[in-house]
């Protein structure tokens, strides 16, 4: 953002160059610039459309600054119309007098549970009827990003309570973020996770049958890595394997 916006002139949209707009290459993309300044107690969408290149980049002009905007903060948010990605940066009117742009990028791409998404993967494995198993997932985020470092956890047949949780071919699934807070000052390089930090879900399921099963890991942000998932019955029923940070452990394969 190296320049402010003159009242009543355009603020240019772009995200020029980002490695992270390429899942959405070729799109057509739908953006909508909402104010997200605490004191206004409102949000405003105002919505606008751009067609991103083959290497993922866009500009928009469409939004023109007013006077009451100086100062305030907003959250750009791009949705891909045919993949359903989006990605999603904030920005502030510095209220500078002066000329130039202003300039939006470093976006990030993410993505809801559901049946059919890019980036997931199937695992088996073999559980014991009515035994409790804590999930755990050691996870990586490139550039040790907050927008980076989340992915969805889907079951075959897991319980919770007695009834059916995370269920596959559902948009319904436990979402697991390795950083522990809003400032994701946790994150270098790996560490373990089974929850996120802003939600209360279960991260302890049952199976009615004993045999296999199967697990799907689906990617939610892009730039995510994963290397080892863990369902512990006793051993680390209560905690982790290893830190949420700069973890080097490794459990061995039962």
């Amino acid at each position: 953002m190296p320049d402010s916006v003159l009242p009543r002139s355009p603020a240019l949209l772009d995200a020029a160059g980002s490695q992270k707009m390429n899942h959405l290459n070729g799109q057509s993309l739908a953006e909508a610039v909402h104010s997200a300044d605490a004191l206004l107690q409102a949000t405003q969408g105002y919505p606008f459309h751009a067609n991103l290149d083959a290497n993922g980049n866009f500009q928009n002009t469409d939004y023109v600054c007013q006077d009451f905007d100086n100062g305030i903060t907003f959250l750009l948010t791009a949705t891909g119309e045919s993949s359903g990605y989006t990605a999603q940066t904030s920005f502030t009117d510095d209220g500078h007098d002066g000329t130039g742009t202003m300039t939006v990028s470093g976006v990030g791409i993410s993505q809801q549970v559901g049946a059919s998404l890019t980036g997931s993967g199937v695992a088996s494995f073999n559980a014991n009827a009515g035994t409790p198993y804590t999930i755990w997932l050691r996870i990586a985020a490139l550039a040790n990003s907050k927008y980076n470092d989340s992915v969805w956890v889907q079951f075959s047949d897991a319980q919770a309570n007695g009834s059916p949780i995370y269920p596959l071919n559902s948009t319904v699934g436990l979402l697991v973020n390795l950083a522990t807070d809003s400032t994701a000052g946790s994150l270098n390089n790996w560490g373990w996770q089974n929850a996120a930090y802003w939600l209360s879900q279960a991260t302890t399921v049952t199976f009615a049958t004993s045999g296999t099963h199967t697990m799907r890991i689906q990617v939610r942000e892009d730039g995510v890595q994963f290397d080892q998932i863990v369902l512990s019955p006793s051993t680390y029923a209560t905690s982790p394997p290893g830190p949420p940070g700069g973890d080097s452990t490794i459990v061995p394969k039962s």
